[in-house]
């Protein structure tokens, strides 16, 4: 694996793991019980995207390195093998 898929697998995973936690632990400023004026009762009070933005980064990282660990060591070309559509 080159430099070049490692950073696609790390930034595809990190998204995905991004979309999964971007909505736990927000409360909405209703819930909170201070609506700031003009806006949306049920936009966030504090989103913490850069906590989240770390954590969808570590949890890339942990991705990409089990993805490296399956490629390097042929894990792949075992799972093909034995795949019951492998003589497609």
């Amino acid at each position: 694996m080159g430099v070049t898929e490692i950073l696609i697998v790390f930034f595809i995973s990190s998204w995905m793991v991004f979309f999964a936690v971007v909505g736990i632990g927000v409360r909405s400023q209703e819930e909170a019980g201070e609506v700031t004026a003009g806006t949306e009762p049920a936009a966030p009070e504090n989103p913490m995207i850069l906590k989240k933005f770390a954590w969808s980064c570590i949890g890339g990282l942990v991705v990409t390195v089990l993805f490296y660990i399956a490629a390097v060591t042929g894990l792949f070309q075992l799972l093909r093998a034995l795949s019951p559509f492998a003589d497609i």
